[in-house]
């Protein structure tokens, strides 16, 4: 197979996303429930990753939000792209302009190239293992905020299950007694961009899938930061994760906040 070179992967990605910006009328192809929904715009941004994917690197696997061949769980053995071909998908569809494509190529289980891009804003945030973090070309860095009470803290609720978005209103209420303020982008992908460059301090967000954080996964740990469980556990695997980002300084204080809502008798099962 072809090396994998993060600027093709930018190409890609930025062809792609021309199809989110045309679309003026978003349309619901696949629904599951009155919140969770693919538009045909999901679908069509995945197939022309995919086609593109496939043909310079036709080994390799796409683990991807609308069609996966892989079950949660479960490894791959070979290299694999992760792509969520729009993150924010509620948001694409109410034209809120908060919402990105998120794309990671990873070997053996590893990240090697992360990709994020938000084509309302153009802004494009990339990492390459080793290499450090970017926003357009630019080097970015996590936030030097020490004190949570001056923190800004993004995180998400959950939007497929009511019972759950109830739960994490409840955890985001602790939270938000011990920061700042609190923000709710409803893209997972932008905030932990947004974590990576310092826009915010911390995120967190329960059940986040593969496609949802692995490219942020990769940015935010080259930008200086640190992404774990809520146990402070390192983040592996294909199953749905319990997501901590945030800046060395507040890493720990913000788990101290989330300890007491990892177990499962806290939040019921969908």
């Amino acid at each position: 197979m072809a090396m994998v070179e993060i600027g093709d992967l930018k190409e890609i990605v930025l062809r792609a996303s021309k199809l989110m910006t045309r679309e003026d009328m978003p349309r619901i192809a696949r629904q599951r429930s009155f919140t969770d929904y693919t538009t045909a715009t999901d679908i069509a941004v995945e197939d022309q990753i995919r086609k593109e994917l496939k043909e310079r690197y036709p080994s390799s696997l796409l683990v991807a939000e609308e069609s996966s061949s892989l079950e949660y769980g479960e490894d791959w053995a070979r290299s694999a792209f992760v792509l969520d071909p729009i993150d924010g998908t509620i948001n694409f569809f109410h034209h809120l302009g908060t919402s990105a494509v998120s794309l990671a190529y990873v070997e053996n289980g590893e990240v090697l190239h992360g990709i994020i891009y938000d084509p309302y804003r153009e802004e494009l945030f990339s990492a390459t293992r080793g290499e450090g973090a970017y926003m357009n070309g630019h080097a970015v860095k996590t936030s030097l905020t020490c004190d949570l009470g001056n923190s800004l803290v993004g995180f998400g609720t959950s939007p497929y299950s009511k019972e759950k978005g109830l739960e994490m209103l409840r955890v985001a209420a602790d939270v938000y007694l011990n920061c700042q303020d609190l923000r709710r982008l409803g893209a997972a992908a932008i905030d932990l961009a947004y974590v990576a460059c310092g826009r915010l301090d911390a995120f967190f967000e329960k059940d986040l899938k593969p496609w949802d954080f692995y490219a942020g996964m990769l940015i935010i740990s080259e930008a200086g930061g640190i992404i774990s469980d809520w146990e402070g556990l390192p983040v592996r695997g294909l199953e749905k994760q319990d997501i901590l980002a945030a800046s060395p300084a507040l890493h720990k204080k913000m788990l101290s906040l989330l300890e007491g809502y990892t177990g499962k008798g806290h939040f019921s099962e969908i």
